[in-house]
């Protein structure tokens, strides 16, 4: 797709439309470099149409719902949990046994200038996402929201020790309430899933360690070390 998308989304005349008016959604046209198309795709039409109607605004979240994950895993080397799932079943149920065996797990993010910060979070698995979350303007929410590249450690337990890596994505609007878990902080919050690029489970086996890897468009690659 390159890196410069020229985007034109015509959204038909919706119930809203007729309630102002009987005025279709307005065409947007977008021609500007970008290398995750799909995302500023997203981000266009969410801020142009969240001005309208609520309907014009939940149509806005499933388009772009769609539009993201079309591309996912094919754009920047990303996928779902599920995709993770469906391509490493016995290294995702194992690496999913590590993150809900402990409530809080180490979250790794990138500070503005560029060093690492390390909070803790915990993780939950909704729909096709591992998710997490975080209270409203906590400061790794702010390094998430302008650089999205993070890790995820699961606490250390016996039999291995898991992590996964990726782009965390930001769910707003009505789409976040699919991830609601009931153990947020009173008021609002921050909630994001991952979009995962790696994911790693280290053992000990023998007089070895086994690194299990997996890797978006390279499958499950098993490394030994003595």
């Amino acid at each position: 797709m390159g890196d410069v998308v020229a985007l034109r989304v015509r959204a038909g005349r919706t119930q809203a439309g007729r309630h102002n008016g009987g005025n279709p959604a307005r065409l947007l046209r977008e021609t500007r470099p970008c290398r995750d198309p799909v995302r500023y795709a997203a981000s266009q039409l969410r801020g142009r149409l969240a001005h309208g109607h609520a309907d014009e605004w939940m149509f806005a979240g499933r388009l772009t719902g769609v539009l993201e994950r079309a591309v996912v895993g094919r754009i920047g080397g990303m996928a779902t949990w599920d995709v993770f799932e469906q391509e490493a079943s016995d290294l995702a149920a194992a690496i999913r046994k590590r993150f809900e065996a402990a409530k809080t797990h180490i979250l790794a993010t990138v500070r503005k200038d560029g060093s690492p910060r390390v909070s803790g979070s915990e993780v939950d698995f909704r729909g096709p996402d591992l998710s997490f979350g975080s209270m409203i303007d906590a400061r790794k929410a702010k390094d998430l929201q302008r650089d999205g590249r993070c890790a995820i450690h699961a606490h250390p337990c016996e039999g291995g020790d898991a992590k996964v890596a990726g782009v965390a994505v930001e769910v707003r609007g009505p789409e976040k309430a699919a991830y609601t878990t009931g153990s947020e902080p009173a008021g609002d919050f921050h909630a994001f899933r991952l979009d995962l690029s790696e994911a790693v489970l280290t053992a000990v086996e023998g007089d070895e360690l086994v690194v299990t890897r997996w890797r978006q468009g390279e499958g499950v690659k098993v490394f030994r070390r003595k």
